[in-house]
């Protein structure tokens, strides 16, 4: 063999595996800290440890994190498609992003990929178009963290929200103040195409506290309402699922919540017991 032949065997050989490297680099789902979106199949939920497993292709992905009220609901979802924002950790896992909730994706192809420039926070002063014009929140919570131009609050199934400051928002009752880690405080917030904004922000005065244990909700149904009686619904890019309380006030379907279509505009009402919620009241969005 002549060293020509030789040396053009080596250097092919070389290139192999400097694509090979490339390719296994260019395979990894991202870097620490990188945000992802992966949708797959639920193929089990393990509720000691928080954490829910998904199927992609053949490939698992388990994700930890999750809130006892997420827990909860993907434990009755095994074999559906969802699709999870999640965050890379250090050691290669993975975390479901804070301030977003698992949802149901029948109709997405299963993959990961990065998420819609759409998922991020609005800059301060910046007026946020809205998704549908009334997917909204209002809750009474402690703060998480603050700033000039956002402000994440604790709901009380434990999840987090994080909603954009901007020069819409009402702040007066703060008379100028910053808002610390740990005040309670009352937040109205309204869906846009980059998450929430808030429409309005209050510390939670005397009055505000016997309504601290509800949060009121308006979204869409995201699925007809089943035999377990659980309603599923979305606002904005959240989605969320609570028993239907059997005193709960159904008078704009006739108490009967099977008249309750996927799809339908709603006012859901929900009461917490810890972080456990139960539905006492839903509405027509459109009367």
């Amino acid at each position: 063999m002549t060293k020509t032949h030789l040396w053009r065997k080596f250097v092919l050989s070389a290139l192999g595996i400097i694509l090979l490297v490339l390719f296994t680099a260019c395979a990894g789902v991202g870097s620490s800290g990188s945000i992802t979106s992966i949708t797959g199949t639920i193929t089990g939920v393990d509720a000691a440890h928080h954490s829910v497993t998904l199927d992609v292709n053949g490939q698992t992905y388990t994700i930890s994190g999750l809130s006892d009220q997420e827990v909860q609901t993907l434990q009755s979802q095994v074999g559906k498609k969802y699709t999870i924002q999640v965050t890379q950790n250090s050691d290669g896992s993975f975390s479901i992003t804070v301030g977003t909730n698992p949802t149901l994706s029948p109709n997405e192809t299963p993959g990961v990929n990065e998420p819609p420039e759409a998922t991020g926070t609005p800059e301060a002063g910046e007026t946020p178009s809205t998704t549908n014009g009334t997917d909204s929140i209002s809750f009474i919570g402690p703060v998480q963290s603050a700033s000039s131009s956002s402000l994440t609050a604790k709901l009380p199934d434990g999840s987090s929200l994080t909603v954009a400051i901007n020069a819409q928002t009402d702040l007066s009752s703060l008379n100028g103040a910053q808002l610390s880690t740990g005040q309670t405080v009352k937040v109205d917030a309204l869906a846009s195409a980059n998450g929430f904004v808030a429409e309005k922000i209050k510390l939670a005065d005397a009055g505000d506290q016997a309504d601290a244990n509800t949060v009121d909700f308006q979204g869409h149904v995201s699925q007809a309402v089943g035999s377990d009686h659980v309603l599923h619904f979305t606002v904005g890019n959240r989605t969320f699922s609570y028993a239907i309380s059997s005193s709960a006030d159904l008078s704009d379907f006739g108490g009967n919540a099977s008249a309750i279509t996927s799809g339908q505009a709603v006012k859901v009402k929900v009461q917490f017991t810890g972080t456990t919620g139960s539905i006492i009241k839903i509405s027509n969005a459109n009367n």
